[in-house]
């Protein structure tokens, strides 16, 4: 109701709103509201019934004065309260703005010691994150060899899927790009069935290991860190979805966080990959037209920092808001990369990678030396074992000789028989003492040659003791039979003598 009356007042002025006066009605339940809140004020003061008036149109008198009095000391306490938490609010903000300032005068100071060692030194630091416009921000060159980024090209080309890792997609990222990839796992198996060559997918392993190293080293990394994705990829333009190109090749985004450009905003849940800390794109052609990497600012337009790719230049960074990056449309050409993204977490390390590691120890590792030394040791105890027995060698010349002369001749009369008889006799005595010298010469050489061979354990088989003994008599029969054909050829030898006497 004094609503509606100040809006008459002001749309008919107040002369003529004075005249204009409440409805009967209205009045009668203003003079009952009154009446009603004097008795509540009266119960509030006298018995303490708490009362709030909801209404602004009370007149004052309405209320007891000591209670009035009261109201109002409340209203000015309030006031000054308000007053003096405002003025509190104020101090917090100056403080908070100092911290802010304190804080950035302190990672000015700290920043230079995030320029660690690259550990190697053919590898350079090109631009620091105070040239690249950022933080957590490196450029280093002279990372591999060009022998090794043409290498890797060729093993991408030849083991390379188109869409990999983006479910067969052969442009997930522009229609004006075909794009194709392979992981470490997936090259190492393509090695060993002998589709690529096993040292190019043994590069691809070590080389990021490299990378992941110098990382560690450059940005004084108190823990280390453990690959979360390894991916050898390219990018080549398609010829004819050139023109009036606009697109990126791929767009700004952040590693572990999802980027609203929006309202310069990243928020770190899935589906974005949350637990990457770092990556890192290792360069390996600059044959191409476009594809320039780029920091930008959250709005996913401001760009901060441009990189032109090139052999052996690898660009590393915070995986985190702080560094929203993208690439440029690639307009001519292939573009290839080894991209890798890094992880704090064990819990969140690329097991493809752990497996591919296992591949490559096992093929890498020799034949068991231990088991060799046993394979020789076993074939010489052998050898010790069986005994050769002495080669007929010797006898053979005798043999030969006493088969070439005549074993016995005719007499020709009995007088040639007899003395052939007589010098026979004479010569079969001596065979006892010839044989007897003969069997010891035998004897001593077969000691000898036994004692030549090496001593043999104690613990030998009784099949091996039998095999030495078998060898020994076999030596003996052989040495027997030699002397027994000698003497054959010595008595026709002595009986053809005695016939020529005769």
């Amino acid at each position: 109701m004094q609503q509606n009356l100040a809006y008459y007042s002001a749309v008919l002025g107040e002369d003529k709103a004075e005249s204009i006066s409440a409805r009967q009605v209205v009045k009668q339940h203003i003079q009952q509201s009154i009446l009603e809140k004097e008795l509540l004020y009266f119960g509030y003061e006298a018995f303490g019934i708490t009362f709030v008036d909801p209404d602004t149109w009370t007149p004052e008198d309405v209320m007891p004065k000591k209670l009035r009095e009261k109201q109002k000391a409340d209203r000015e306490t309030a006031a000054r309260i308000t007053e003096e938490i405002g003025n509190l609010m104020k101090e917090i903000e100056t403080l908070v703005e100092e911290k802010k300032k304190d804080s950035s005068d302190v990672v000015k100071l700290m920043s230079p010691q995030e320029e660690g060692p690259v550990l190697y030194d053919d590898i350079s630091v090109s631009m620091t994150s105070k040239q690249l416009n950022g933080s957590e921000r490196v450029l280093l060159d002279g990372v591999i060899s060009d022998d090794a980024c043409r290498e890797l090209q060729r093993l991408s080309n030849a083991a390379a899927l188109k869409g990999d890792g983006y479910r067969g997609r052969p442009s997930p990222h522009s229609p004006g790009e075909t794009f194709q990839g392979v992981t470490v796992l997936k090259a190492v198996k393509l090695g060993q069935e002998g589709k690529v060559p096993l040292k190019s997918a043994r590069l691809f392993f070590d080389l990021s290991e490299k990378v992941k190293k110098v990382l560690e080293s450059y940005f004084r990394l108190d823990t280390p860190l453990y690959f979360s994705y390894s991916h050898l990829v390219c990018r080549s333009a398609i010829d004819e979805k050139q023109e009036d190109r606009t697109d990126l090749s791929h767009p700004v985004h952040v590693d572990n966080c999802l980027l609203v450009s929006e309202l310069n905003e990243c928020i770190k849940e899935p589906p974005a990959y949350t637990h990457r800390d770092y990556s890192a794109i290792l360069y390996l052609n600059d044959d191409f037209e476009g594809g320039d990497f780029i920091f930008t600012k959250l709005d996913a337009k401001t760009v901060t920092a441009e990189v032109r790719p090139r052999c052996g230049r690898v660009v590393g960074f915070g995986a985190g808001k702080e560094n929203p990056h993208g690439v440029r449309a690639v307009t001519k050409g292939q573009r290839c990369a080894v991209a890798l993204w890094f992880t704090l977490d064990p819990a969140h390390q690329e097991k493809e990678r752990i497996q591919a590691e296992d591949m490559l120890k096992m093929f890498s590792t020799p034949v068991n030396e231990e088991f060799s030394k046993t394979e020789t040791k076993d074939a010489s105890e052998a050898q010790t074992a069986t005994g050769e027995p002495p080669t007929p060698s010797e006898q053979e010349p005798a043999e030969k000789k006493s088969s070439d002369k005549p074993a016995a001749t005719k007499p020709a009369d009995s007088a040639k028989a007899a003395a052939a008889s007589k010098t026979a006799e004479t010569k079969a005595k001596a065979v006892p003492s010839v044989k007897a010298k003969a069997g010891q010469q035998a004897k001593t050489k077969t000691a000898d040659k036994v004692k030549s061979k090496p001593a043999t354990k104690t613990g030998k088989t009784q099949s091996k003791q039998e095999g030495r003994r078998d060898t020994k008599a076999a030596a003996k029969k052989t040495v027997k039979a030699a002397i027994k054909k000698k003497d054959v050829s010595k008595a026709a030898d002595d009986s053809q003598t005695g016939r020529d006497e005769l």
